[in-house]
């Protein structure tokens, strides 16, 4: 069993890298096995397809910037009031600021999403559970007010799927030049507060006045995605990442 975690973890790590520097679309399962040192049938062994490879490299990344954030946020605003709603801003800061200066990892990103959504959307629900986690005693967390249990899963459904089609067409647009990372941390702030059935009592005003008054003190914050992320699990991430401190 060991050795199957073993060879388990070499394949993992060994995609990550391929998948960061040459996207999900040109990296194949041949090119993961023989980086791996294993055969190309050997592979299936161990996963079943490339995208439940390529999505640890998502839960990396999303874990470090969970992470990261939450020192950040307990940094600069313990103690202080609306205690979510400056930690989901400056969580999407740092995502859209991430994806803007790092064009290798969005460009995996974006194709992720469109030759794999299942997962892609299945990693992200993760994300946005686990950004809520720990607020629930806050009045502005995601409720679906008097609907039946089945309505309230088919709700979270099309919010979630909404959530990454909107974030991805984001990141696009930053790879592309066309906005910047300031202008798509507004955007998708102000959509995700005002999804259908759902009360978050974060208002616009709120959003544009948080980022005038904090996004520059949010563009010195230094992080790289590969070197501070990419290659650590959830609980080896770097110094700086776990324990952030305003220099």
């Amino acid at each position: 069993m060991k050795k199957e975690n073993t060879q388990s973890e070499i394949i993992k790590e060994k995609a990550i890298e391929l998948f960061y520097y040459e996207g999900f679309k040109k990296t194949t399962l041949r090119k993961i096995a023989n980086l791996s040192g294993i055969d190309h049938s050997s592979l299936f062994y161990y996963y079943a397809n490339k995208a439940e490879i390529a999505k640890h490299l998502i839960l990396r990344y999303f874990t470090g910037i969970l992470k990261f954030t939450y020192n950040i946020n307990k940094e600069l605003f313990e103690g202080k009031s609306r205690t979510f709603m400056n930690y989901s801003l400056l969580f999407f800061a740092i995502h859209f600021r991430g994806l803007q200066e790092d064009k290798l990892f969005s460009n995996f990103y974006i194709d992720f999403y469109y030759q794999s959504k299942d997962v892609f959307n299945k990693m992200t629900d993760k994300v946005s559970m686990n950004l809520y986690k720990g607020y629930n005693e806050e009045s502005f967390l995601l409720f679906y007010h008097d609907q039946p249990a089945e309505e309230t899963d088919k709700l979270k459904m099309l919010n979630y799927a909404l959530t990454s089609q909107v974030d991805v067409m984001l990141a696009e647009h930053c790879a592309k030049g066309l906005i910047d990372a300031y202008e798509a941390s507004n955007y998708f702030a102000n959509i995700i507060y005002k999804l259908p059935k759902t009360l978050w009592q974060i208002e616009q005003r709120e959003i544009e006045l948080f980022y005038r008054n904090h996004w520059k003190m949010i563009e010195k914050i230094e992080f790289d995605i590969y070197s501070d992320f990419l290659i650590y699990e959830k609980n080896e991430f770097p110094e700086k990442i776990l324990n952030f401190r305003i220099k």
